[in-house]
């Protein structure tokens, strides 16, 4: 829920100035009011059924994350192929206290994926780098940098 806040902020608040002008007298800003408070509860409440099919799981060798309406998608990342991770909040996300972790990786199909919505508390970073770097050491890949 708080993540559909943090998306839709903008749509909120448009959803909050059109429904205000439904009330003017004047017919033609009542209909635009109208039009796009209609608009805009179609979008936060797609958009609130979307997140809540979104799902992650971490194990200790790859990632799962599953998503979809219409159609479900599941894709899986495997951890030795992880690059880089960091943790993300903007202003809004701060007032919410939740967070985004942005991954890099090797993986061709999602070479950056944003977990959003983790409350600022989780360790997942922790969790991750902990048991990428056992997943490398077990399937014996090194990274070489030119430095």
């Amino acid at each position: 829920m708080k993540q559909l806040f943090v998306d839709g902020f903008r749509c909120l608040l448009l959803w909050a100035v059109s429904t205000i002008c439904i009330g003017l007298p004047d017919k033609f800003f009542m209909l635009c009011g109208l039009a796009v408070s209609l608009g805009c509860f179609a979008y936060l409440l797609g958009r609130l059924y979307y997140l809540n099919t979104i799902t992650w799981s971490i194990s200790e060798t790859q990632i799962k994350f599953a998503r979809g309406i219409f159609q479900r998608t599941t894709d899986y990342m495997e951890l030795y192929r992880i690059i880089d991770y960091r943790e993300q909040q903007n202003f809004i996300q701060q007032i919410f206290g939740i967070k985004e972790v942005v991954i890099t990786s090797g993986d061709k199909s999602h070479p950056i994926l944003i977990i959003f919505g983790i409350q600022e508390n989780v360790r997942i970073v922790e969790f991750l780098s902990t048991h990428v770097e056992q997943c490398k050491e077990k399937k014996k890949i090194y990274e070489i940098t030119n430095r």
